[in-house]
């Protein structure tokens, strides 16, 4: 069972996808996974893990003219939300594609609820703003930090998508939230996607979606 977990989260540790089409500073930088502090959401606590896409380098250059608005959302989607929170808007997603599974095509859509994926995406609708600004991601209460920059200008965004990796014990009936949020020197922002586990002929699949801004 160990063995198994492990396997899932170096799955998770693997890789992780960046889009964006803004200012981020190139010196964005990996971080080593620390307890989250600050905003703490009010939901029932999970354990499990989620694989994230790759990193790819920051591109463009907003101008006070042109602010990006938030960036492409999958197709296929069946549960979504929008919301502001603090100087950012966020998109938080559960979509839909046959290569999200216990074997994936790609490491990043590894998800023990075949054909089903998550996607949030973030814009900075602030003037500038000094870092550090962390992304946190994974299951609550186990989140965990990956990408840090050392600062933000208006337009910057940037987008996630991964499968959802449980435990071993995970049964029907559990409630999982799966947490994206930015700790920023000005406050921590974010969300989370709630579902229950419901078990079908194909596996795990997700009921009672729910979508739920961090609340500090």
């Amino acid at each position: 069972m160990k063995k198994d977990k492990d396997l899932k989260a170096a799955l998770a540790l693997g890789v992780l996808l960046l889009l964006t089409s803004c200012t981020l500073d190139s010196g964005a930088a990996l971080t080593t996974p620390a307890q989250p502090k600050g905003a703490v959401l009010t939901v029932t606590p999970a354990v499990a893990t989620v694989s994230t896409t790759p990193a790819l380098e920051p591109s463009g250059t907003p101008t006070s003219d042109h602010v990006p608005s938030l960036p492409p959302t999958p197709e296929q989607t069946f549960g979504s939300a929008r919301f502001t929170a603090g100087p950012f808007d966020f998109d938080f997603r559960l979509y839909r594609n046959p290569g999200f599974g216990q074997e994936p095509p790609l490491p990043w859509m590894y998800s023990d609820l075949p054909g089903i994926g998550t996607h949030v995406s973030w814009v900075y609708r602030g003037t500038g703003l000094e870092g550090p600004v962390t992304e946190h991601w994974g299951i609550f209460p186990e989140t965990f930090a990956f990408v840090t920059y050392p600062a933000l200008q208006e337009g910057a965004n940037s987008a996630r998508e991964g499968g959802i990796a449980l435990p071993p014990e995970a049964q029907a009936g559990d409630e999982v939230q799966y947490i994206f949020k930015l700790e920023t020197p000005q406050g921590t922002y974010g969300g989370a996607i709630e579902v229950t586990l419901q078990r079908t002929a194909d596996g795990f699949q997700p009921a009672n979606v729910k979508f739920a801004p961090l609340s500090e």
